[in-house]
């Protein structure tokens, strides 16, 4: 987003992940402080450094439109997991149809 630099970008990745400025920051510290982060979050600990005030991450949230910006991922990442359900189906229901007709084969046989 316009404006934003790597941090506020991380800090929002981590936001969408938690889903609460509150959580956000409890992880982010914990993360800080040498834990290891979850596993959708492996890799982050290098990118944010130290937790800023919650005050900082408000000014953030309302400045880069987070909420807003979160649903929009989540719609999007809804989207393309249903595209990719309905192609891994039509996928599984060709090999069905190629596979059927052997079958019915293979049971007249006997």
């Amino acid at each position: 987003m316009d404006g934003e630099n790597l941090k506020q970008y991380w800090a929002w990745l981590l936001y969408c992940e938690m889903w609460s400025i509150n959580k956000m920051l409890v992880e982010w510290k914990r993360i800080a402080s040498g834990s290891k982060p979850q596993e959708s979050l492996k890799g982050i600990e290098e990118k944010i450094g130290k937790a800023p005030s919650r005050a900082t991450i408000i000014n953030w949230s309302k400045e880069f439109r987070w909420l807003k910006r979160r649903d929009w991922k989540e719609k999007v990442q809804s989207k393309y997991i249903f595209e990719k359900y309905k192609k891994a189906k039509a996928e599984e229901e060709i090999k069905l149809r190629t596979a059927l007709p052997k079958l019915k084969s293979l049971l007249n046989q006997k």
